[in-house]
């Protein structure tokens, strides 16, 4: 009876953690493309200001209500974007150390590079506010567009984008 039990082929454990098979695959594709991204844009936040010109540019464009400006750069610009440029650095390295140890641990990774990715998101979201929000020109046009829109004097929408839904003023109750 023991000599049954030996021939059996183990039974695996309900809580072995279980890779998919393109999990390496994937976790270092995800890498490769943070990579690229973090080196492509480099430039973007060395030179934030030019950045942001353009950010207000295309917010202009989507949205006319907010007036056509020029980000007035208070001295912010050039810390935040080497603030970005680290953090982003840091959280990359962080992900790529993670997800070679899971690989090699042979635990699911390709969520790491994921995490990573919102991670870094968020360091630049919060970068690009923290500038906008310290400029006075853009909290004034910020201001009036939202003045406009909640008046109902909004300008049409440029060709291509949707129109936005001005409701009519409700009679008072």
């Amino acid at each position: 009876m023991a000599k049954d039990i030996e021939k059996q082929p183990p039974i695996e454990d309900a809580l072995t953690p279980r890779r998919f098979p393109l999990d390496s695959v994937v976790a270092i594709s995800l890498l490769v493309v943070g990579g690229v991204s973090i080196f492509s844009s480099l430039g973007d936040y060395l030179n934030l200001s030019v950045t942001l010109n353009r950010l207000l540019n295309d917010l202009h464009l989507q949205m006319p209500e907010f007036a056509k400006i020029t980000y007035t750069d208070t001295g912010l610009a050039e810390p935040v974007g080497m603030i970005i440029i680290t953090l982003q650095g840091l959280i990359f390295g962080l992900a790529v150390w993670a997800t070679v140890r899971r690989l090699s641990a042979k635990k699911l990774a390709f969520w790491v590079p994921i995490v990573g990715y919102f991670s870094a998101s968020a360091v630049i979201f919060g970068g690009l506010t923290v500038c906008l929000m310290s400029d006075p020109a853009f909290i004034d046009a910020l201001l009036a567009a939202t003045q406009a829109l909640q008046a109902g004097t909004a300008t049409p929408s440029p060709a291509g984008s949707p129109t936005p839904t001005v409701w009519p003023e409700q009679p008072a109750a």
